[in-house]
């Protein structure tokens, strides 16, 4: 004979199990259905699969973001260059009327008057820059013919760049070798401007020039946003961090 087993409506079949000569004992098995009904879940996976619509939704490009970025830190960075000069005296007189400009150039490693040259020369200035160990400029600025150097220029300009270094102990302003031909001599007769690009306390080594701006910084973005407020083409705004008088009475009495 044969046995019997029934499944119950769970699909499992029953413990026990009849037929043939007796009764047996099986273990409970389930059923498998060869056509299984699919959860609703993959029966709407189906569905999607099967009507798929494509939607075009905007992708923001990554470079787009990055230019944006890019030209919000510009934007700040020309804020902080154009705040950087600090007019420590006030500019008594336009530097446009003065056209003949005597340029007066000294740094401890690295000059910015090229920059500062360049900027005049396209402003319609006529720069003369000598050199600072030039001893035929120094006998005659020194011994020569005061009302001869008034003719010739009709404005001083001393651009500084005195790098604060580790192995340094003082960071003082050399007029010049080997005479110390570039010292302030014609204050009172030319009209006389000071930019530091570096060290912002040389006011005690020139406590009488008039004008005296610090830049703080010889970089080329520094240099030219200095030049833009000698020039007329921009206010100085920017507020002194430090006391550009070094504590002195007579750095504040011109």
């Amino acid at each position: 004979g044969y046995t019997t087993f029934k499944a119950h409506s769970d699909g499992l079949i029953p413990v026990v199990a009849s037929g043939g000569a007796g009764q047996y004992i099986a273990m409970p098995i389930r059923t498998i259905n060869k056509n299984p009904i699919q959860p609703k879940q993959e029966e709407k996976k189906m569905e999607i699969e099967n009507n798929v619509v494509e939607q075009t939704a905007p992708v923001a490009n990554p470079l787009d973001e990055l230019n944006a970025n890019v030209e919000e830190f510009r934007g700040k960075l020309k804020l902080l260059l154009d705040e950087s000069g600090v007019l420590i005296r006030k500019v008594k007189e336009k530097v446009e009327k003065h056209k003949k400009i005597l340029l007066l150039d000294l740094h401890n490693g690295h000059s910015v008057s090229q920059q500062v040259i360049k900027r005049l020369s396209e402003a319609g200035f006529q720069v003369t820059k000598p050199e600072s160990d030039d001893v035929a400029f120094g006998f005659g600025a020194m011994m020569g013919s005061r009302q001869a150097i008034m003719k010739k220029y009709d404005l001083i300009l001393y651009t500084l760049n005195y790098q604060v270094k580790s192995n340094q102990t003082t960071n003082r302003v050399s007029f010049g070798q080997p005479m110390g031909q570039f010292l302030p001599l014609f204050l009172k007769e030319i009209p006389t401007i000071m930019v530091s690009f570096g060290n912002p306390y040389h006011l005690e080594d020139a406590p009488r020039v008039p004008v005296y701006i610090n830049a703080y910084s010889d970089q080329e973005g520094v240099v030219s946003a200095t030049m833009d407020k000698l020039l007329g083409k921009s206010e100085f705004k920017g507020v002194s961090p430090v006391d550009a008088f070094c504590g002195r009475f007579d750095t504040r009495c011109y």
